[in-house]
């Protein structure tokens, strides 16, 4: 079962399907991403989740995403979905497409320090800043922020950049 945790996913695009995330035919766990600006000309501008099971999908940031077709999260033919506590907002073709926004999320400008210069940290008034899992805990004890970078009053946690040139997976 995959798990994607804590990853800033931005700009990708596919002529396919899911331009940020695409499961299929399985169970997984996706949390605490910051999904921002990718493409498809598929289903899914940021995530894509079809014929799954059972995936958890929580604590997530999923804006400015674009779709051919479908929404910024599909879930066409997805059953017992785990979908809360996340912040899908301003993405075209809609926000969600065969699947429902869940518990505690909201659909809100999530103030990011600097988005055209690529920093996706949270403004102090961020509407995601405690407002995650409420069984989750940030590295400075507060309740889970919503996003790969959780807003630490007493500075920030600086994030690990994988180029795209650089990932190779032998396909």
């Amino acid at each position: 079962m995959p798990t994607i945790a804590r990853n800033l996913i931005y700009e990708n695009q596919t002529g396919g399907i899911g331009g940020g995330i695409s499961l299929y035919q399985c169970s997984g766990i996706i949390f605490s991403n910051t999904i921002v600006a990718n493409s498809s000309d598929g289903d899914g501008g940021g995530i894509n989740l079809p014929f799954t099971a059972g995936v958890q999908l929580f604590n997530n940031i999923v804006v400015a995403n674009e779709t051919g077709n479908g929404a910024a999260i599909s879930g066409w033919q997805a059953q017992a979905l785990g979908n809360r506590y996340n912040d899908v907002w301003n993405n075209e073709g809609g926000n969600y497409n065969n699947i429902d926004a869940g518990e505690g999320s909201i659909s809100q400008n999530p103030l990011f320090v600097d988005a055209g210069q690529g920093d996706f940290h949270l403004t102090e008034d961020s509407p995601c800043i405690d407002t995650g899992d409420e069984n989750m805990t940030d590295p400075d004890g507060s309740r889970s922020d919503m996003g790969a970078f959780p807003f630490m009053a007493g500075g920030e946690i600086e994030p690990l950049v994988i180029q795209p040139d650089s990932v190779s997976f032998g396909l």
